[in-house]
């Protein structure tokens, strides 16, 4: 079994999921204020306190975009709910896994493939 560290991922992973969440957030003319807003508005979550919407800060967002490591897996499941990103050919909504998966370089967004885990073997990886 593969368990995805997702809020790490890999550093290209990282970087192809920023790009697309700065094109997605630019495409709509939003600015980061602005995607910290949506997501308050529209993603909640439970906690011993009850439902409360997810406030995510500009400066976590920027580091999305900029493809540094993020450490908050809500942040993924937001842009998910959100519906930011589209899967290429079933235009729908990426799902949470998918979203996961790009940053970790296992999904590729553009054509909606995953990538076959099984094929890499540590020697692979180490080359």
């Amino acid at each position: 079994m593969v368990i995805l560290n997702s809020p790490t991922g890999t550093q290209t992973g990282r970087q192809v999921l920023g790009r697309l969440v700065r094109g997605a957030r630019v495409m709509r003319g939003w600015s980061l204020s602005e995607l910290r807003s949506q997501i308050a508005q529209n993603v909640s979550y439970w906690t011993d306190e009850g439902i409360k919407p997810y406030v995510v800060s500009e400066s976590l967002l920027s580091m999305l975009e900029r493809g540094k490591p993020v450490r908050d897996s809500l942040l993924f499941e937001s842009i998910s709910e959100l519906g930011l990103l589209e899967h290429p050919t079933e235009h729908r909504p990426l799902t949470v896994e998918e979203i996961k998966s790009i940053n970790c370089g296992l999904f590729n967004p553009k054509t909606g493939e995953w990538l076959a885990i099984a094929m890499y073997t540590p020697e692979h990886l180490a080359s």
